[in-house]
């Protein structure tokens, strides 16, 4: 399974990083931040994910390659650091902190809201961002047909979009993570 970090699209610089299934925590396990001095940050991005095997998919037909959307909590180095330890970040152990999967239509123009919030255990909200999207905002197609030129994609490989996310600040012992997708919870874990 290849987990795929896109951006760029909106300044015409498309890029594309690689993380990896290692990096993949379950669905609401939590987070353990890692043991050293490098300061991280909590941004959590949509994700599409890959239903079915392909390769040089055109964008007419990229829509029918993904069926499940689902918000992403990536644990990141400050931004003045694109690797810890000489590690891309997305080769990093606990990288991604999946949500639950909803159902996608990619073909649709169904608007999507995501709501994300980080807080103490206990405590009250002591971040939140909202961010909307379309599959079209997203250029799901045009990102799926991009990527299919150069990869075959199989089923499970996920996609997660850097143009679209959110930063709740620095990661911080003893708070959780929550979002909901259209109102329906989404993400929920604790960081330790």
């Amino acid at each position: 399974m290849k987990i795929l970090t896109v951006g760029g699209f909106a300044l015409n610089k498309p890029f594309a990083t690689l993380g990896a299934d290692s990096a993949l925590l379950r669905e609401g396990e939590p987070l353990f931040v890692p043991d050293n001095d490098i300061p991280y940050h909590s941004l959590i991005m949509p994700a599409i994910r890959i239903s079915r095997l392909g390769t040089a998919i055109s964008e007419r037909h990229a829509a029918a390659y993904c069926d499940s959307v689902s918000a992403f909590h990536v644990l990141a180095p400050a931004a003045e650091r694109q690797c810890v330890n000489g590690i891309p970040t997305g080769a990093m152990d606990r990288t991604f902190a999946p949500g639950h999967w909803s159902p996608f239509d990619a073909s649709a123009a169904q608007s999507y809201l995501l709501n994300t919030s980080k807080s103490p255990i206990g405590g009250n909200i002591s971040a939140e961002a909202s961010i909307e999207f379309t599959a079209q905002s997203l250029n799901v197609a045009k990102i799926i047909a991009w990527l299919s030129g150069s990869m075959t994609f199989k089923t499970g490989d996920i996609i997660l979009f850097a143009d679209y996310g959110a930063c709740l600040g620095a990661v911080t012992i003893n708070t959780m993570i929550s979002a909901d997708l259209n109102g329906v919870p989404t993400l929920n874990f604790r960081i330790k």
